[in-house]
Formats: C-alpha cells, sequence, structure tokens
C-alpha cells in the first residue's frame, strides 16, 4: 500500500505482490485531496477491499500507514499490517535494544496485567485502570532491590514502590520494535518496494503525476483511468493473459460467425460446465475466414 501525491491530489493504491502471481495488478485506488493524511487511509482501504472480496492475507505499508490503530483495525479484517513501526518524535536511544522493556514481561493479553518480570518475579499487584488505559504494576522490594537486571529494567522506584506504568499500545508497539530489528523482518518487509517501481511507471507512463484537468470530480475520473490503464498494460505484457484474452476472443468470435458451431458449444458446457468453453480446439482466425470465404 502506498501513496502517489501530486498537485492539490494524492492516490491510495493498494496492489498484488505474491512472487507466484503471472502479474501484478493494482486492486484498489482511492483519490483524495493532499490534505488528508495517510494515517487515515487504512480503514477506507480496506473497506473497499472487503466490500470488492479482495481482502488479502497481509498487506505491506510504510510507516506512515502502521501506526498501532491501523493494525488493529487490520486485525478485525483478518488482515496482518506489515510494516515498521511509527516513532513519532521520540529519538532512539544508542542503548535501546540492550534494555528491557514491557515486551520481556510475561503479560496477560486478555486484561493487560502483568504476571511475572523477565527475571521470574511476580508481582505485588498489577491493575489494569480502564478509563485511562493505564496498567499499574508494583513489584515486591525484595525482587527489585537486588535484582542483576534492574538497571535495564523500565521498573522504578517511584514514590516508595517499585514501579512500572504501561499500555496495551504501549506492549504491542514494543513488541513490533524488536521484532522489526530482526534479519527475518527485514527481508520479508522487503517486497514492498515493488509498489514504488509502480508509483514511477504510473508517472512516467501515464502521467499521473500532472494531471491536465481541473476540479474535483474531473482530477478522480482521470485518476481511475490512468490506473485502469496501467492494469490494462501490466496484463497485456503477461504473456499468459494475453493467451486467456485470445481464447476467449476466439471463442466469442465462433460463437458469432458459426452458429452451428454454438451446439456443439452448449453441448460441451453441459457436459465438464462453463469453464471448459476455453479448452475447445480452436483454428486461427486466419483459417477461419477462409472457410467462410469458400462458403
Amino acid at each position: 500500500m502506498t501513496a502517489i501525491k501530486g498537485q492539490g491530489y494524492q492516490v491510495q493504491l493498494s496492489e498484488t505482490c505474491h512472487p507466484e502471481n503471472d502479474v501484478q495488478l493494482i486492486m484498489m485506488a482511492l483519490p483524495q485531496t493532499a490534505a488528508e493524511s495517510d494515517a487515515y487511509a487504512v480503514e477506507p482501504v480496506l473497506e473497499d477491499l472487503n466490500a470488492n472480496g479482495f481482502v488479502p492475507d497481509e498487506m505491506f505499508a510504510d510507516t506512515a500507514y502502521t501506526g498501532d490503530d491501523n493494525v488493529q483495525w487490520a486485525q478485525d479484517y483478518g488482515v496482518e499490517l506489515v510494516g515498521p513501526v511509527p516513532t513519532g518524535s521520540r529519538k532512539a536511544k544508542e542503548d535501546e535494544y540492550q534494555q528491557l522493556n514491557i515486551d520481556d514481561f510475561d503479560v496477560d493479553e486478555e486484561t493487560e496485567e502483568v504476571l511475572c518480570c523477565p527475571a521470574g518475579h511476580q508481582p505485588q499487584s498489577s491493575e489494569h485502570h480502564q478509563e485511562s488505559g493505564q496498567i499499574k504494576t508494583v513489584m515486591p522490594e525484595s525482587a527489585c532491590s537486588h535484582c542483576e537486571f534492574f538497571e535495564q529494567c523500565p521498573v522504578k522506584m517511584n514514590k516508595g514502590q517499585y514501579r512500572m506504568d504501561h499500555t496495551a499500545k504501549q506492549r504491542r508497539s514494543a513488541g513490533r520494535r524488536r521484532e522489526q530489528d530482526t534479519e527475518a523482518f527485514r527481508d520479508r518487509y522487503k517486497i514492498r518496494g515493488g509498489i514504488e517501481g509502480t508509483n514511477s511507471g504510473l508517472k512516467r507512463k501515464t502521467g499521473l503525476g500532472q494531471l491536465r484537468v481541473r476540479g474535483k470530480p474531473a482530477v478522480y475520473h482521470a485518476i481511475y483511468l490512468k490506473i485502469a490503464g496501467w492494469n490494462i498494460l501490466r496484463a497485456a505484457a503477461c504473456a499468459k493473459m494475453r493467451e486467456l484474452v485470445h481464447q476467449r476472443a476466439a471463442a466469442a468470435f465462433l460463437e458469432l460467425q458459426y452458429p452451428h458451431v454454438r451446439i456443439k458449444i452448449a453441448g460441451k458446457i453441459s457436459q465438464t460446465g462453463l469453464e471448459s468453453i476455453f479448452t475447445l480446439p480452436v483454428q486461427s482466425f486466419k483459417e477461419l475466414a477462409q472457410y467462410r470465404t469458400a462458403a
């Protein structure tokens, strides 16, 4: 998933990327004004894909789309939204991955209450405050005062207690940050770069970056036509797609020009189903034209 931006407008795109596909096509386009934030595009994109029966198992997107709210929204559709965690204004610390965080604790994912710390100690109390969404965890002094991990631990002395506060969002984001630092995540995420080539191709071949129309309806109409044209170009470059189109065109030609063949086709369909129409042996258009002239 990505966005192409122009003067005063942009378009959100969702393209197939499975390596076994014969051709990768744009499955969804959402024209917008340039004032709209990419962060709010995931919800309408998924709604459109769902309405048309194109909901994927995975969706790869850049940082602008992969906030925690969007990840949770995608899960409601059964989609795994894959991408780096937005950092906002927070600067990464040099020893960030040497420090412990809430993801290292054993947490009940339903209640968000802490069950035990990385050293295996159970908390004195762990309470989820529904109004604030905060989970306040107090660890026993006997466990923390002599713990070898205390310097790296997010549990700190606060008002005479060894205490740690967190939210469900912080826990999920901490886990995703750890995951995105792995080689496995980087290898998996490489596939997202393919849509950047689509962005470039749309601008170069269709002129999507510089539309020669004005007004929202005209701009949106032009965007849809150019993206449809791009899909046609991609399909035309695929040998398998060309063969499929040839078969369908030949079958249609037979039915229109040779009425007696309809009986044969109808009989074939009744025996083996509608798809069998494309498996009938079809002669070349040149030979058919010769037969017609002779008749």
